[in-house]
């Protein structure tokens, strides 16, 4: 009989190998501006691989619209595209859906944001893992076209994960099973010898990617199906404890910030449940009425907690110097970035030229911000009626202000956690890492030996 439910998406993969009975949880979906936007650029990263690139920007401003973004995030998407110089090789694949099944066979799938199914004639063969993966191609010598399309003998297959946003709570790629599943699951399909995972965040120039030291070689693949199989394994095994109602192997850390059923987890209730007194409480995910009552009477003790927690946090720092090391790549401490200053006399001049001295005074306070500059330039056309023009006028502003000298920048220090670049020896920030593989010892071997 299928099972086509009983899978894991790519996105999930992580999550559910440091806590596999949060497979067996109800899950509540995101969506969101950062979301849209990150969607949006997606489908432009895609049109890539089928158009030129003029007639891939052409299309930036569809893409927008499409997903309802407001002006500023249509304006940084459009930017965003346009520093982004990295064009796919010849042959890339994009967006294409990729299932690993019982037997260890990959094929195509139809669906996407974490909702699979398997396609006939592979619909009785049980899903396990299901990825849509970003891009994936061959080189030196690029994919030959098939269904499936082959990876020549001797190239190097590169699947590529793209990430538009902060890569601070992104698993470095020789720890991130999604990453791992875009390069896997498409060597299988295309019989690819030697494979590349790789995580790509679009920016100025090529952006940045990390790739892992060495390309995975061809036992290296199979290790890496064996392992995403073993996950999806001890996820299901969790989802028959949660069908006969036993207890499920729930892990807490920091993949909790992520999960999409941490609002069910029976352990995130039973943690209060504990504290309060509650001799059995993985009884019940919800709250009592009166024990409701005690963690609102003790949720102003929480509070200065978390705040003494804090100030302890940045004492430490502040003394050793050095920030606190989480475990994952990430720490915990000062961040210093540079941010952007205005002069507020010169800055409500200008503002007051564009927009009127009513609306400036309503929208400005004492420091000239550029999200103040925004809001009155919002006002004003809303009051008079004009649309699609504020991105317009608040380069008119700026053009006025850099005129006037009046815009500087300073440093401002943040504590929290985040994750510092990497540091590799010789190479450029940025620059992409070219790998090579040997993989003539692999050309001969026959899968079915393995």
């Amino acid at each position: 009989m299928n099972d086509d439910r009983a899978y894991v998406s790519g996105s999930a993969l992580n999550g559910v190998n440091a806590c596999a009975g949060s497979a067996a949880l109800p899950k509540i979906a995101h969506t969101g501006a950062k979301a849209d936007a990150g969607s949006a650029f997606h489908d432009h990263a895609r049109d890539r691989t089928t158009m030129t690139p003029g007639d891939a920007a052409a299309r930036i401003a569809e893409h927008a619209e499409r997903w309802r973004l407001d002006e500023v995030s249509a304006s940084i998407l459009a930017a965003r595209a346009r520093s982004w110089e990295w064009q796919p090789p010849p042959g890339t694949l994009s967006e294409v859906a990729l299932g690993l099944f019982e037997d260890g066979s990959v094929h195509l799938v139809t669906g996407g944001r974490g909702t699979y199914q398997a396609i006939p004639p592979h619909h009785h063969n049980a899903l396990r893992v299901a990825t849509r993966v970003d891009f994936f191609w061959a080189e030196p010598h690029p994919l030959v076209a098939g269904r499936p399309p082959q990876c020549p003998p001797g190239s190097l297959l590169w699947g590529c994960d793209l990430k538009t946003g902060s890569d601070t709570w992104v698993e470095p790629v020789e720890h991130n099973l999604q990453a791992l599943a875009a390069a896997v699951l498409p060597a299988l399909w295309t019989g690819a010898r030697a494979a590349v995972p790789a995580i790509v965040y679009p920016g100025p120039g090529q952006g940045e990617w990390d790739v892992p030291p060495a390309p995975l070689d061809y036992a290296g693949i199979l290790r890496g199906r064996d392992l995403l199989l073993e996950i999806v394994a001890r996820a299901n095994e969790q989802r028959t404890r949660a069908i006969r109602q036993l207890p499920l192997a729930l892990t807490e850390g920091g993949h909790c910030t992520w999960c999409d059923s941490a609002i069910y987890c029976p352990a995130k209730v039973a943690s209060l449940k504990e504290y309060l007194g509650n001799p059995r409480p993985f009884e019940a995910v919800e709250l009592t009425a009166d024990e409701a009552v005690r963690v609102a009477q003790l949720l102003p003790a929480f509070e200065r907690f978390a705040k003494s927690a804090r100030e302890a946090l940045e004492r430490r720092v502040d003394a050793h110097g050095v920030p606190i090391p989480m475990g994952d790549g990430t720490v915990w401490g000062p961040e210093v970035k540079p941010k952007k200053t205005i002069d507020p006399v010169l800055g409500f001049q200008a503002v007051k030229a564009a927009v009127g001295e009513e609306i400036a005074n309503a929208s400005l306070d004492i420091k000239i911000t550029e999200t103040g500059i925004r809001r009155a330039v919002k006002a004003l056309h809303a009051r008079t009626g004009v649309t699609k023009q504020g991105a317009a006028t608040v380069r008119a502003i700026f053009r006025e202000l850099r005129a006037a000298d009046a815009i500087g920048s300073r440093t401002e220090t943040t504590y929290h956690r985040w994750r510092p670049p990497p540091v590799i020896e010789g190479a450029p920030a940025g620059e992409r890492l070219a790998l090579t593989v040997d993989a003539s010892a692999e050309i001969d071997h026959d899968p079915d030996d393995e």
